[in-house]
């Protein structure tokens, strides 16, 4: 990510921070992923309590109605857009130049490795970023991987409802999942977690999963 451009993203979210914290919203997963990022620390090497391990999800209840803006401009929330169908989902956003695009490259291979099997399952990549992120530069961002819009779709929650996802996929709050967010989260048809997986994980582990549960 050009330089002045995440010194963009950073005064953006120092210039918001009284607001936020007057509405009592606390931003910093995306400004320190940003952060984390700039300085080429591998995300995986740091240290922080994680509310939902590897593997299996226990705790299978359906997510809330998080208003979401999706890609293509449209409103949704994240419990309509996972029921239905396996859906496999990344947190990530535009701005970062390093881990989200190895987030990127992960589900495109997935993409491919799907279609060759025939399996129907969904990808979808939400944004933390609620500040920066908007659906043109989430539909740029799937462009740049070669996203099949009927299977791999983005977005971005309201501010407000940053925490209520990262509660969602059990990560406790948004300073603990800045450093898990290269994982992969498994949804059933349900719109429920069934599956987490550890951090940088291989398109094939991914797609081996989804083809179990297809």
């Amino acid at each position: 990510m050009p330089i002045a451009i995440a010194r963009a993203h950073r005064r953006a979210f120092l210039g918001a921070l009284p607001g936020l914290a007057a509405m009592g919203v606390w931003p910093g997963a995306a400004f320190a992923h940003d952060a984390h990022a700039a300085h080429g620390q591998p995300v995986k090497d740091a240290v922080v309590p994680m509310k939902q391990p590897e593997g299996p999800v226990t705790d299978r209840a359906p997510v809330g109605a998080i208003p979401l803006q999706l890609a293509d401009g449209r409103k949704a929330n994240l419990q309509a857009l996972l029921r239905g169908q396996l859906t496999a989902v990344q947190l990530m956003f535009t701005g970062c130049g390093t881990t989200c695009l190895l987030q990127g490259a992960l589900f495109a291979q997935v993409q491919e490795q799907l279609r060759a099997r025939q399996v129907n399952a969904r990808l979808l990549s939400i944004s933390i970023d609620a500040l920066g992120d908007d659906a043109k530069g989430l539909d740029a961002w799937l462009t740049k991987f070669g996203a099949q819009r009927d299977a791999w779709t983005a977005a971005v929650p309201e501010l407000r409802g940053v925490e209520r996802m990262l509660a969602a996929f059990q990560l406790g709050s948004a300073q603990d999942a800045v450093p898990h967010l290269n994982r992969v989260f498994l949804f059933d048809r349900r719109g429920a977690m069934t599956w987490a997986t550890a951090v940088d994980p291989q398109p094939a582990q991914v797609t081996e999963l989804l083809s179990r549960r297809a």
